[in-house]
């Protein structure tokens, strides 16, 4: 029984595999489908009962006979149910005892992190991942730890660490929106005043590429529309400055800061 437990553990049949496990459990105790039990309960989504099902085993099992990846389930299952902080100990654990992992686990490790606030170590742990496997999701997320500690330590050698895993982005995936949003922003952090225009490329594309699809993209381009309409408005381009405008209003009708500048710039386009 214990073999065909561990049959349908693997065949993902996990509801099955507990239900077989716990049936075992019930005449005779064994640490092999006690682990089992608690794997099985973390992939069907049953966390909590998966971090009691962990526990046990845990506090019968030998802690040099801990394997990484019984570390590894139970910090998951702690994640999943927002003890972060335990989750982050227990990932270390898990890393610990096999660096393997870390493709898989500094990911989830640098979530919960950030989760936390501690930008800094999530900014490290994702360094770690994208050592393993450099996905453009790894980079877009360093990206956006990285503007936080920007935020955060009032530090502008952030922002230029998060250009550049955002640049990275882009030059793989050059349609995607999202990411010269988080450029704009990045070059804005740069350029607080505006004068020099930094950001403003960077919106310019998020229109060129988002107004084709506004539903879906209309966070981007309310962004790139205030943006292009302060931008225009202290150069006193008006006239480019009310377009942008124009747009902003039509995508959140309630806009304060269109609805305080329309007016005053439709006055500067009929004085001229």
């Amino acid at each position: 029984r214990v073999r065909y437990a561990t049959f349908l553990y693997l065949s993902k049949d996990y509801k099955a595999a507990i239900q077989e496990i716990q049936a075992v459990l019930k005449d005779t105790f064994s640490l092999t489908l006690q682990r089992l039990l608690g794997y099985s309960l973390v992939e069907d989504n049953q966390y909590e009962e998966g971090l009691k099902a962990l526990q046990v085993y845990f506090d019968r099992q030998k802690p040099e006979k801990v394997i990484a990846k019984d570390y590894a389930f139970y910090a998951k299952a702690l994640d999943k149910v927002g003890k972060d902080s335990l989750a982050v100990v227990y990932y270390s654990k898990a890393l610990e005892k096999d660096p393997k992992l870390g493709a898989d686990l500094y990911p989830e490790m640098a979530n919960a992190l950030n989760t936390l606030g501690r930008y800094r170590e999530a900014a490290t742990a994702l360094e770690k991942a994208i050592q393993y496997n450099g996905s453009l999701n790894h980079y877009y997320a360093l990206g956006r730890i990285y503007y936080k500690l920007g935020q955060t330590e009032n530090d502008t050698t952030y922002f230029h660490k998060a250009i550049q895993a955002f640049s990275y982005v882009k030059d793989k995936k050059p349609d995607l929106v999202p990411v010269y949003t988080e450029l704009g922003r990045c070059h804005a952090m740069l350029d607080p005043e505006s004068q020099a225009g930094l950001a403003k490329p960077y919106y310019e594309k998020v229109v060129e590429l988002g107004k084709s699809d506004p539903g879906r993209y209309a966070n981007d381009l309310k962004e790139a529309y205030a943006y292009l309409g302060y931008y225009y408005y202290i150069k006193e381009d008006y006239k480019n400055s009310y377009d942008a405008y124009t747009q902003l209003k039509q995508l959140d009708p309630q806009n304060p800061q269109a609805a305080q500048a329309l007016p005053f710039l439709e006055a500067k386009l009929k004085g001229r």
